[in-house]
């Protein structure tokens, strides 16, 4: 009887290259797939976020009016500190507007974090080493401010020279005030500013939308709270508009439309929607061009003569589906 000796195996080193590219293949598959999940929890997360810092917003503005007779704050209150309206001496060396809405909210907000949209990422006029228009080279201070007040200048006449009216503002539509005070060459209170409204005066505030973000580069909580003339620009994300503002990531370069050259203007969307604060306190999510009947891009003047629907219109006439 013979005895067969075996040899042991000789043990392997490594993977083969199809086992390799097995796992690789493997490994491509689960990115594709998983990838994509976290981009969509990331946008979520901050969409969330957004929609907390305006529910803040929302809360301090009823602060706000509990504490002035039910009025809203204006846009701005004070005359600007910019040149040629004004110095940049003492107090006022950063150039900083007098009394912005920002300034009047600041005991109920707390931090000024809120202001700022987690998907903002434009750099604003506070972190440029540039002058701005004017001379003034004493830069502004503070953050940014993602978030901008419905501007209604039909219903809050600023005067000689320049009076506002649906003919010189036709597509004003907010409930936000904004009394300036610079008359020519002096310092001056507008007399006939009328101010911001109060709730009585807002048609449906559960359907009229009072705020939402505007990404704009020279916004920041020491100065300014820019605001468009024309709030059909928050609305429609279209060329033919003049002066549109085109949904984040795009944005609207601007160079030195107030003091950077990286001037720039974006409205906020998460995946085609956008958050917006409604004179209730209440916020919610919706597409830009659900907030307005396009036909009030087309042929304003029907959509005057037709209440075509307008959620920033505090007249609730023209809140219908």
């Amino acid at each position: 009887m013979h005895n067969v000796h075996t040899s042991p195996r000789t043990p392997r080193l490594g993977f083969t290259l199809i086992e390799l590219l097995v796992v690789i293949a493997i490994i491509a598959i689960l990115a594709a797939i998983l990838f994509p999940v976290f981009a969509q929890a990331k946008q979520a997360a901050k969409k969330t976020a957004d929609l907390s810092n305006m529910k803040q917003i929302g809360l301090s503005l009823a602060m706000y009016q509990g504490d002035s007779d039910d009025v809203l704050p204006l846009i701005r209150a004070g005359y600007s500190q910019h040149p040629p309206y004004g110095s940049c001496s003492a107090p006022y060396g950063n150039c900083h507007q007098t009394e912005s809405i920002v300034g009047d909210l600041d005991p109920y907000v707390k931090s000024h974090a809120v202001w700022k949209s987690p998907q903002d990422t434009l750099t604003h006029c506070d972190s440029s080493s540039s002058a701005e228009p004017g001379g003034c080279t004493d830069k502004q201070t503070g953050g940014p401010v993602s978030y901008a007040p419905t501007l209604n200048w039909q219903m809050n006449d600023l005067g000689s020279p320049t009076p506002a009216s649906p003919t010189t503002y036709p597509y004003s539509f907010g409930v936000f005030g904004w009394a300036r005070s610079h008359t020519g060459t002096t310092n001056s209170w507008y007399t006939t500013a009328t101010g911001s409204m109060n709730s009585s005066q807002l048609g449906a505030p559960a359907s009229t939308i009072i705020y939402g973000p505007m990404f704009i580069s020279w916004s920041y909580w020491s100065d300014i709270v820019q605001q468009r003339t024309d709030q059909r620009q928050w609305a429609f994300n279209d060329p033919l508009l003049p002066g549109y503002i085109p949904s984040y990531p795009k944005v609207a370069t601007c160079p030195y439309c107030w003091c950077c050259p990286n001037d720039a203007l974006s409205v906020e969307s998460f995946s085609g929607q956008t958050n917006w604060l409604f004179g209730d306190g209440h916020c919610k999510s919706m597409p830009r061009e659900q907030t307005m009947d396009r036909t009030w891009m087309t042929n304003p003047t029907q959509a005057i003569a037709t209440n075509a629907k307008n959620l920033i219109h505090w007249d609730s006439a023209f809140h219908q589906s």
